[in-house]
């Protein structure tokens, strides 16, 4: 095997291996991106590596990303086994790492019914609903900020009753669940954040044996498949108590389909707690991201400010209409995504067989890693914000890459709620901005309180928890808002 391999091409470039452990000491798995960074200058666009015997492909550019996981999307769109979290805690159900065709196909159909451009126009009433609600909810609990975008998110996947309130930590008990796993699952399948990543054999070792895997992974399991199942069994509660309101997986029972003789409700379960937990996740991440930046760069908020009023003319909340005319805060949102990337990593794929690519192997069986934090050019945080570069014709190069043609993922993988988040993202931010002015906070003694980005890792990275005040704009906003709210219920 190993001369026929030679035959074909060489291996990429990368970082010299050590005998048996290969390149395991070579990479800081908690924060790569310094090394990766180092290792894209040095190697290019393609480097390989060898962790205990498992082959690592790192893609440091879209256009490589583009030419495997899309132009080759044929040997390139199966997720690598992740024998923790997706073996033994069940999450090779959800549709990120499902692998299952057959299964897979159909949960991409049954989200891509109501997810397509055309499908998620009936969410907008209710988008623009829960934008009303943050910016109420904002203006009387401003520092729970973080987990009222959870709140507000996860409400346009089971839609949420409005008398849900997040002040004093007082959390809808499914939302709070929901958290609570998707922590686990974030840590949990950063490819490597388990020894049985690299020695899958290990998941043989018998359940007494001191340190075995199995006592672990039985809780995870259990956690993981009761947040799945909870957003489908509450709106069917609702569904039959006649009090559910629309929402995306109220339409989805309320259209079944044939789904080729499989289980509807177990797909339908999994299509459901995977957009309530990482489509939701990563929109919500993304969003604070949006909040830290205007924090730190006030003169970007003033512009964008200054483009809303003089459409609003401070007269009313913005909707899904407004946004072909406020290009300029449509760039803040873009550069918002670019400043930090949610997902760095993206979703790991695996080679399907051997393939030559620029004059190099890419092997069978190899782990495939996206670097799309590298690609975005994300680390200067407090001098490197310029919507700028989205208002101009891209031009397909570092910085300039359109943040949407890497954020929401590559070809068959890519995420099927990309519209309805370009959405959310939109009406939220837009709202934020008409109704309040973001700044640092203070102390008790009147003392700014600097802020320093700096962003927690995992699968979708979310900024460290921070501080900053977010006030209404003028004495007129608390009207405003309430008359919006009167407005929305009535609607």
């Amino acid at each position: 095997m190993l001369l026929r391999r030679k035959a074909i091409a060489p291996l990429p470039p990368g970082p010299r291996r050590k005998p048996l452990i290969g390149n395991l000491l070579d990479v800081p798995f908690n924060n790569p991106w310094a090394v990766f960074e180092a290792w894209r200058k040095k190697y290019g666009d393609v480097v390989y590596l060898n962790i205990l015997g498992n082959k690592i492909v790192i893609l440091n550019s879209l256009d490589a990303i583009v030419d495997l996981f899309e132009r080759r999307a044929g040997s390139y769109s199966h997720r690598p086994v992740f024998t923790m979290v997706g073996e033994l805690m069940g999450l090779d159900m959800a549709i990120g790492l499902n692998n299952r065709d057959k299964v897979w196909r159909q949960q991409r159909r049954l989200t891509a019914l109501i997810l397509g451009p055309a499908g998620i126009k009936q969410y907008i009433p209710l988008q623009e609903r829960l934008a009303t609600l943050l910016v109420a909810e904002l203006q009387e609990s401003p520092e729970d900020f973080a987990g009222l975008f959870n709140l507000m998110e996860n409400s346009v996947i089971i839609y949420c009753p409005d008398t849900f309130k997040v002040a004093n930590s007082v959390y809808p008990q499914i939302i709070k669940e929901c958290e609570e796993t998707f922590v686990l699952v974030s840590q949990s399948i950063q490819y490597g954040a388990y020894l049985l990543d690299f020695l899958p054999w290990l998941k043989h070792v018998p359940a007494w044996v001191p340190f075995s895997p199995h006592s672990f992974a039985a809780s995870g399991k259990a956690r993981i498949l009761s947040t799945v199942r909870r957003p489908f069994q509450f709106v069917e509660d609702e569904m039959k108590k006649g009090t559910a309101k629309p929402s995306l997986v109220s339409h989805l029972l309320s259209n079944r389909s044939d789904v080729e003789g499989l289980d509807f409700e177990n797909i339908l379960a999994w299509a459901a707690g995977t957009m309530y937990g990482a489509g939701a996740e990563s929109t919500s991440a993304t969003l604070t991201s949006f909040l830290l930046a205007m924090a730190v760069h006030p003169d970007v908020q003033t512009r964008a400010q200054e483009e809303l009023d003089q459409l609003l003319k401070n007269k009313r909340l913005p909707t899904m209409e407004d946004r072909a005319a406020l290009p300029y805060l449509c760039a803040v949102i873009k550069e918002s995504m670019r400043w930090h990337v949610a997902l760095p990593l993206s979703l790991v794929r695996t080679a399907d067989k051997d393939d030559v690519y620029n004059g190099h192997l890419i092997p069978k069986g190899a782990i495939i890693l996206p670097n799309v934090r590298g690609i975005a050019g994300e680390g200067d945080y407090l001098t490197e914000f310029s919507p700028e570069r989205h208002m101009r014709e891209a031009t397909g190069v570092g910085q300039d890459i359109d943040p949407y043609a890497y954020a929401f993922g590559f070809g068959r993988r890519a995420c099927p709620g990309q519209y309805l988040a370009e959405n959310s993202l939109f009406i939220f931010a837009a709202s934020i901005l008409t109704a309040f002015k973001i700044t640092n906070a203070v102390d008790s003694e009147g003392k700014t309180i600097p802020i320093v980005p700096r962003f927690v890792p995992g699968l979708i990275s979310n900024p460290e928890p921070f501080k900053c005040s977010i006030i209404p704009r003028t004495p007129a906003t608390r009207k405003l808002i309430a008359n919006e709210l009167l407005a929305s219920s009535t609607t």
